[in-house]
């Protein structure tokens, strides 16, 4: 009983001093709210901020490996352009090759080309046109959808 009359007193006390506190501060609940919300802005700008912050550097690092991934696409097809480049250099300096040519005897063309590709085997398909654009020969002899005369390499 005693306990519980002290403790009357002692919540006595404690409502008499927050009454005291509230008459100091009387917009206690209004300043707390006002905390809260400027402690819940900051937060969501610390949190808009760091979103931005991580999408920049995302994004930064996707196009520095698109810029490389293409920086090694070009340096690839140069260099088998260049090998292709090369190869009709090859053919066009053959004396005998350009004869056959300009005869039109393309069964006789088509077996120096299938040397080429032995010695170049990245050259999947070698072909020969004429002077209208027409293919004439072409290495390896099979084309599908096309016919060869005598499976000699020559388009009908």
């Amino acid at each position: 009983m005693q306990s519980d009359l002290h403790q009357e007193k002692t919540g006595a006390a404690i409502k008499r001093g927050m009454g005291k506190v509230a008459a100091l501060f009387p917009h206690t609940r209004l300043s707390y709210a006002v905390v809260i919300v400027l402690a819940f802005a900051a937060i969501v700008v610390a949190a808009v901020q760091s979103y931005r912050s991580i999408d920049r550097e995302l994004t930064e690092a996707v196009l520095s490996k698109n810029a490389a991934l293409a920086e090694l696409t070009t340096v690839t097809l140069s260099e088998k352009l260049d090998r292709l480049v090369d190869i009709g250099v090859s053919l066009a300096a053959r004396v005998r090759f350009r004869q056959m040519i300009g005869e039109g005897k393309w069964v006789e063309a088509s077996h120096i080309l299938a040397g080429v590709r032995t010695d170049f085997p990245f050259v999947d398909r070698i072909g020969l046109n004429d002077v209208e654009g027409t293919l004439r020969a072409v290495v390896p002899q099979n084309l599908r959808g096309q016919t060869t005369k005598e499976g000699n390499g020559l388009i009908e």
